[in-house]
């Protein structure tokens, strides 16, 4: 599991949001989390309103993964786009949602 989120939190090393994606995906899979049943559903690129795909859904939890979150737009406009997942969801299933926006190493947790 170490080389798993070590990999994860390193910022330096060069590999798409795809990769991260999919090594966040095995974390959650791998990790004891305490998930169980249909909670261990974790979809990579589910679809979205309007022709757009979540990075990653898990339970009622939207991630957007960012190779790089840095402040000022980049870090506004990944916000934006996480908020509109999170309210999307949340009214198309009448559930609560929350929102989560990483690049491995920073994590930021939302709701609306």
């Amino acid at each position: 599991m170490q080389p798993l989120l070590t990999r994860i939190a390193d910022r330096r090393a060069a590999r798409s949001e795809a990769t991260l994606q999919a090594d966040i995906r095995q974390l959650l899979l791998a990790g004891d989390f305490g998930l169980i049943g249909n909670e261990l559903d974790v979809d990579l690129e589910a679809p979205a309103s309007g022709g757009r795909r979540i990075d990653i859904q898990v339970g009622f939890t939207v991630i957007e993964v960012k190779k790089r979150l840095q402040p000022g737009r980049t870090l506004h406009e990944a916000e934006r786009q996480l908020a509109g997942y999170v309210r999307s969801r949340s009214q198309e299933t009448g559930q609560r949602y929350v929102g989560i926006l990483t690049d491995g190493a920073s994590w930021r947790a939302y709701h609306l």
